[in-house]
């Protein structure tokens, strides 16, 4: 998939969190868990998590912070009529590289939920199917970067 669209579907996706503004539903209920006792729940499945490695504590809470600021973003660019939603959950994980340029790379994890609707009312749309979305980003000069 090319950058812009990759960028496309992500716009797609926040701008669904708008249109349905309902509490989400818990993870293992109304949408059906494909089978597999050694498959991995995903996000969408099982509650969130955050790994960072040892000594790494103030650049895990940036990250954690950018996380929020990322999904805020995404969800403000939803706009009524989508059928989309992305979860409250996220998880992130942290790693260093070893190189001193990128000292870190993150990882953000979510659920985006595809809705549903049998009108036009946003309060009858029901999650259909759940993807689990997977975002990488690098530290950078300070910074997280896409």
């Amino acid at each position: 998939m090319s950058g812009r669209g990759a960028c496309a579907l992500l716009l797609a996706g926040a701008l669904a969190a708008a249109a349905c503004q309902r509490p989400e539903p818990p993870p293992d209920e109304g949408i059906p868990v494909p089978p597999g006792p050694d498959r991995a729940r995903s996000i969408c499945e099982r509650p969130a998590r955050s790994l960072a490695p040892a000594g790494a504590a103030e650049v895990a809470a940036s990250f954690e912070s950018f996380a929020r600021k990322w999904l805020e973003t995404r969800r403000a660019w939803s706009a009524p009529g989508t059928r989309r939603e992305i979860a409250d959950a996220f998880e992130t994980e942290l790693r260093a590289t070893g190189d001193a340029q990128s000292p870190y790379v993150g990882t953000l994890r979510y659920c985006e939920h595809e809705l549903s609707c049998p009108d036009a009312a946003p309060a009858r749309c029901t999650p259909s199917k759940r993807s689990s979305i997977t975002e990488i980003f690098r530290f950078e000069a300070g910074e997280w970067r896409y």
